[in-house]
């Protein structure tokens, strides 16, 4: 499919003249490829074991209901066989996450702010070994789902992740293996995004007792339920108006940077995400085309197509269709990925991300340039997330959201793919 060849100078031709001010010789510097590829369509999902009976479990079991570091939106519920003992809960500064932190992929200390193991849970010793529950939580400096900080996290660790199930995009659940002190563990975790945190319900259990104690460790995983739920979202957004003719919201850790829009015929505005001064780790960029110009979104995308260019590197396999939400006076919206692919071996892969949108009085063309998912995990994982939170609000009259409509990309009608 070449909907695009590359990305073009033109199409970002305001963002050169920033970037050498801070010291980029170009509108973004290719990352270098890095060993690690994280698949998730590799990844199975749990499967599930026997249940135990709900009132043989709550005979075996009490329930506890705690409210950590005075925060309301970490209250809880779990319940945790009577014969465990609650272990002294360690020092706030002193965490298992935290232990770890510097080894995460992508994953900046000053971008998190740690709580800490607020709860831990023994067994007693069975051929001296015994079975533990921890609850753990962290806050989140960006925008991403469950599944993919949770990925991210295990792999950078360097545990064998088993098994991943997405029950949403702020909650999943996963099955992993973890050496400690010489004793091999299956750890089953529930992974909660509430609010700008997240939080960890790790059950551990040694592998020679998996058998005989999985079913326990199951229910006892997902009875942890959080009392209160924080509707808040991970970042602060900030909103941007092209002169009151149209509207989205963005996170406020990607910088807008400023375009002068001379006639609301045609307006566009570009979004970057920088962890350094070295290269650009993501931008976003949204081109309105009002109605009044006499064109049509077919002739709009092909105009697209021509303009695009980016030295280096050249268009890829067509990754499919995103299926994205978009805002009720969008009444056409489709999404599409590329892969782009480097002609240096040693720079990482792109992806292109281009969804294209119908209003009422506008044509609208978005785009996402991120490292791949397979060579950047983690930076993709969050700048998807802040993509679909832009494409999702754009909206033409700033008013309260509404319900959003999933639509999937009709590439025969649209003619986008001239490779076939």
């Amino acid at each position: 499919m070449k909907i695009l060849q590359a990305l073009n100078h033109s199409f970002f031709r305001h963002v050169p003249n920033l970037l050498i001010l801070a010291g980029f010789l170009a509108f973004f510097i290719p990352l270098q490829a890095k060993a690690q590829v994280i698949d998730l369509e590799k990844i199975p999902p749990i499967v599930e074991v026997e249940e135990i009976p709900d009132d043989v479990f709550e005979a075996q079991t009490a329930l506890i209901r705690q409210m950590p570091f005075e925060d309301q939106f970490l209250e809880h519920t779990v319940r945790i066989p009577k014969d465990w003992k609650l272990r002294a809960a360690k020092p706030r500064d002193s965490v298992s996450v935290e232990d770890s932190i510097d080894a995460l992929e992508g994953v900046e200390k000053s971008a998190v702010k740690l709580f800490g193991t607020f709860a831990e849970y023994v067994s007693p010793p069975k051929n001296q070994i015994r079975s533990f529950f921890t609850l753990e939580a962290l806050e989140l400096g960006y925008e991403i789902e469950a599944q993919h900080w949770f990925v991210n996290y295990i792999f950078s660790q360097g545990y064998s992740l088993e098994a991943l199930s997405v029950i949403s995009k702020t909650q999943a659940e996963g099955l992993y293996v973890q050496l400690i002190d010489n004793t091999t563990y299956l750890v089953r975790v529930m992974a909660f995004i509430n609010g700008p945190r997240i939080v960890l319900a790790r059950y551990y259990v040694a592998q020679e007792h998996y058998m005989e104690e999985r079913a326990l460790q199951a229910k006892v995983v997902k009875s942890f339920q959080l009392t209160n739920i924080d509707t808040s979202g991970i970042e602060v957004m900030e909103s941007f108006s092209f002169l009151n003719e149209a509207f989205f919201d963005y996170p406020a850790s990607w910088y807008l940077i400023p375009s002068k829009i001379k006639t609301i015929a045609r307006m566009k505005a570009t979004l970057v995400q920088s962890k350094n001064i070295d290269s650009l780790s993501g931008q976003i960029s949204m081109f309105l085309v009002s109605k009044i110009e006499k064109t049509t979104l077919q002739e709009e995308i092909e105009d697209f197509k021509t303009k695009l260019e980016i030295p280096d590197y050249s268009l890829g396999r067509y990754l499919g269709p995103e299926t994205l939400d978009y805002h009720s006076d969008i009444y056409f919206g489709a999404t599409e990925v590329y892969e782009m692919k480097p002609d240096v071996v040693t720079q990482i892969d792109y992806e292109l991300w281009v969804s294209v949108m119908e209003s009422d009085g506008y044509y609208i063309i978005a785009s996402l340039l991120t490292p791949g998912r397979g060579a950047e995990f983690y930076t993709w994982a969050q700048n998807q997330e802040a993509y679909k939170h832009v494409v999702a609000t754009i909206r033409q009259y700033d008013e309260t959201l509404t319900a959003p409509s999933n639509q999937v990309l009709d590439k025969e009608s649209l003619n986008l793919d001239s490779r076939k």
